[in-house]
């Protein structure tokens, strides 16, 4: 999914606690995505995109393990749980080739591991067993 679509899904959660809690992480995310819209500006030559892009992956583990967070901190919260969700694959959708494709290159960040993860679907997928 693009980065659009999934920042307008995000936009339509209308739950005001959920949104105050995630705001400094969104606020973060979307500074990232201005960041890497810079960087992929043709004027840039491919070396220092690529620099540049490799400064910017440690943010974006920081994004994703603050949502890792937030979902632990918070497990009861439905709509916490789905805001983080669609932050996770909005930043999914700036680390894998999101810069490469401006340049005809793929070069950008690799993908940050591991996905956010539900405990309780672990649980349940090991009650399965």
């Amino acid at each position: 999914m693009k980065f659009d679509e999934l920042r307008s899904r995000f936009e339509l959660i209308d739950d005001e606690p959920s949104g105050q809690l995630c705001l400094t992480l969104v606020q973060a995310i979307l500074a990232l995505r201005c960041n890497i819209e810079y960087i992929a500006s043709p004027a840039k030559t491919s070396t220092a995109r690529r620099e540049q892009a490799r400064s910017l992956h440690p943010m974006l583990v920081l994004c994703h393990e603050k949502g890792r967070q937030l979902k632990d901190d918070h497990p009861n919260s439905h709509y916490l749980q789905l805001r983080v969700d669609i932050l996770a694959k909005m930043i999914s959708e700036m680390s894998v080739d999101e810069l490469g494709s401006e340049a005809g290159e793929t070069f950008i960040l690799s993908p940050i591991n591991p996905p956010f993860e539900n405990p309780l679907s672990r649980e349940r997928g090991s009650d399965k067993e």
